[in-house]
C-alpha cells in the first residue's frame, strides 16, 4: 500500500496563527505604556518617541514569541501525521508479510496433501480387505486392524483440511439474508452434534442484508457452534446472535466455556495452531479466509461470553451491509 508522506494535517488540527496573536499582544502593550506615559506627563516630545519604541520593541518581541509557538504547534501536527503514517505503513507491511507467509504454507499444503492422499487410500483399502479375513478370535489383530483405519481417516481429514486452507475461498457473492444463514448451521450442528447435553439457542433479530455466499457463511457460523460445543462442560451452553450498524452487520458465537486464555488468543488464528489433541489448528485460520473473502473479518471478542460476568468464548463475524 502506498503512502504519501505529504499528506497535510486535518483542518481542525491546524494551528493558530500565534505570530500574529503575539505581535497584537506587543502591540496593544505599547499602547498601554504610551498612555502612562502620558498620565505621567513626561514632556510632549519624549511621550510619543518612547511610545514608538515600546510599542516596535514589544511587538516585535510579541512577533519573534509567536513564530515560536507556531513552529512548536506545527512541529507537533508534523509529527503527529508522520507517526499515523508510519503506523500505516507497518500495519500494510504486516499484512503483506502474513499474505506471503499464508501463501507459502498453501502450497507446502496442497503439495503434501497430493503426495500423502494416495498411499493413505491403498493402506486403508488394503487395512479393510485384511479385516474382512481375520477370524473372529483374533481380537488383537481386530483391534490393530480398526486402529489402523481410524487413523488413516483421521489423517484423511487432516488433508482434506490442508486442502481447504490452500484453496483461497471463492465467494459467490450475493444479496443475502445472514439470519437465514446462521439458522442452517443451527440445524446443521443439531444433527449431527453426538453430545445431548449441550444448549444450542439463537437471539437473531431481523438483520439487513449483506453481499454474501450463503454456503461459506453457514460452513463458517457452523464451524464455530461446534468448536464451541467441543469444549463445553456438561451442561453448557452455545448462542447465535447478532446485530447491526449503518455500516455493518455482525454475527456471533458465544459460550459459557472455559474461555480462550490470553496466551492463545494471540495465536489461534495462527495456521496449525491449536490447543486439542486431534486438531488440525486450522479451522479458525480457514474461517478468517471466508470472511476476507466477503471483505470482512472474524475475530475473538474478550469478556462477550454468556457466562457470569462475560465468561466464555465469544467468536464475531462482520461484515458489510449490502448496497442497493
Amino acid at each position: 500500500m502506498h503512502v504519501a508522506l505529504t499528506q497535510s494535517a486535518p483542518s481542525g488540527s491546524r494551528p493558530r496563527p500565534w505570530h500574529l496573536i503575539g505581535a497584537a499582544v506587543g502591540l496593544a502593550l505599547g499602547v498601554v505604556d504610551t498612555a502612562v506615559f502620558a498620565l505621567l506627563d513626561v514632556g510632549e516630545w519624549l511621550i510619543p518617541a518612547m511610545g514608538l519604541v515600546f510599542t516596535a520593541n514589544l511587538a516585535l518581541l510579541g512577533f519573534l514569541l509567536g513564530r515560536l509557538a507556531l513552529a512548536g504547534a506545527r512541529a507537533e501536527v508534523d509529527a503527529r501525521t508522520i507517526r499515523s503514517q508510519y503506523e500505516e505503513l507497518e500495519s500494510s507491511h504486516a499484512a503483506v508479510v502474513q499474505a506471503e507467509k499464508l501463501a507459502a504454507i498453501g502450497r507446502m499444503a496442497a503439495g503434501v496433501a497430493h503426495e500423502v492422499r494416495n498411499p493413505l487410500g491403498i493402506i486403508r483399502s488394503s487395512a479393510s480387505l485384511v479385516a474382512e479375513d481375520l477370524p473372529p478370535e483374533a481380537v488383537d489383530a481386530r483391534r490393530a486392524n480398526t486402529f489402523i483405519i481410524e487413523e488413516t481417516d483421521r489423517l484423511e481429514g487432516m488433508i482434506r483440511a490442508l486442502l481447504a486452507f490452500s484453496r483461497p475461498a471463492q465467494a459467490q457473492l450475493q444479496i443475502m439474508n445472514p439470519t437465514e444463514a446462521a439458522d442452517r448451521a443451527l440445524r446443521l450442528v443439531r444433527r449431527q452434534l453426538e453430545r445431548g447435553d449441550v444448549h444450542l439457542r439463537e437471539e437473531l433479530p431481523d438483520l439487513p442484508g449483506v453481499s454474501g455466499d450463503e454456503d461459506l457463511i453457514s460452513q463458517l457460523i457452523f464451524g464455530l457452534i461446534v468448536n464451541a460445543a467441543e469444549v463445553l462442560p456438561e451442561g453448557g451452553a452455545v448462542v447465535v446472535r447478532g446485530g447491526a450498524d449503518e455500516a455493518e452487520v455482525w454475527l456471533e458465537v458465544a459460550d459459557d466455556g472455559p474461555g480462550v486464555p490470553d496466551a492463545d488468543a494471540q495465536r489461534i488464528f495462527e495456521p496449525f495452531y491449536t490447543t486439542k489433541a486431534t486438531g488440525t489448528g486450522l479451522g479458525l485460520p480457514v474461517a478468517t479466509r471466508i470472511a476476507e473473502a466477503h471483505q470482512g473479518r472474524l475475530e475473538l471478542r474478550p469478556a462477550a461470553g454468556i457466562g457470569p460476568q462475560g465468561a466464555g468464548a465469544c467468536f464475531r463475524l462482520s461484515l458489510p451491509r449490502a448496497t442497493p
